[in-house]
């Protein structure tokens, strides 16, 4: 029988995010997921824009969702998620035939259309999507469909990704992907492949420094000379190891805080209700 969990369902698009210690290149792919809220499998934002948003959300997450995922957050806090909506209600009204390289200037590889809760043939809410979804995403020139999964979902591979993480060369302006390994879930250590200007792919802006050897190096602003377009970026050598460190004060931190006191609470409660009561002599 194939899991009936509907991520766990799609290993190879839905991978768990990377673990303490494991090095990727580029870091984690991202996943955008489009289907009713109350089956997507992370917290959703609607697709307000566009005659077809009605009750469609978007969720974006890095691999498989996870308890991070679960929890709101302040849509004004999160740049991408929003051009991402905005794009793809601008592909369902064919206003852009590009969408793949819209949304994989923010690391998306996948884009899966959720119409049921749970992989075929297992009970599910069912809640199908107008047909002009996938006709949409057929139509645009940089996106693949991926076919013969399961019909709970439709899923197109994006061609024109680029890593979360990564290197752009100076003269060519070729992306090369950087080694990346998870320290804490607010600290990286990069290796940078190549002469360049590293830059990530993570919000909000201004909420992460790269360090070397203890000292921060000073950030290129977007489009200045030494830079890139689009998002801020350090000078490295190829071969320079550094740290990207997260400011504490930023949403995602603020939301991993209120998940570890909700589990914290969870457990408490949970000893409470399973401890036997004290016998008195």
């Amino acid at each position: 029988m194939p899991e009936a969990d509907l991520p766990s369902a799609l290993p190879f698009i839905a991978e768990p995010r990377s673990g303490i210690g494991d090095t990727t290149s580029g870091g984690d792919d991202r996943v955008l997921w489009v289907g009713a809220p109350t089956i997507l499998p992370a917290v959703g934002v609607p697709l307000t824009d566009g005659p077809l948003s009605g009750d469609v959300a978007i969720a974006v997450t890095e691999g498989r969702p996870d308890l991070l995922d679960q929890w709101p957050y302040d849509i004004t806090e999160a740049p991408g998620v929003i051009e991402i909506r905005d794009t793809l209600a601008e592909a369902l009204a064919g206003r852009t035939s590009r969408l793949g390289a819209a949304i994989g200037a923010w690391g998306v590889g996948h884009v899966v259309l959720v119409e049921r809760s749970a992989p075929a043939p297992h009970e599910a809410v069912e809640a199908p999507l107008s047909p002009t979804y996938a006709a949409a995403l057929t139509r645009q020139l940089d996106m693949a469909r991926v076919e013969g999964l399961n019909s709970a979902v439709t899923i197109f591979e994006n061609i024109a990704t680029d890593p979360v993480h990564a290197v752009v060369r100076d003269r060519t302006g070729r992306v090369v992907p950087a080694a990346v390994t998870p320290l804490s879930y607010d600290r990286r250590r990069v290796r940078a492949s190549a002469d360049g200007a590293y830059r990530w792919i993570l919000g909000p802006e201004g909420s992460w420094s790269f360090t070397v050897d203890g000292t921060i190096r000073p950030l290129v602003p977007a489009g200045e000379a030494g830079g890139v377009p689009g998002r801020p970026s350090v000078r490295v050598a190829s071969g320079t190891i550094g740290e990207l460190v997260h400011d504490s004060a930023s949403s995602r931190s603020r939301r991993l805080l209120q998940v570890v006191a909700l589990c914290g609470v969870l457990l408490l409660a949970s000893w409470l209700r399973t401890d036997p009561e004290p016998e008195w002599p």
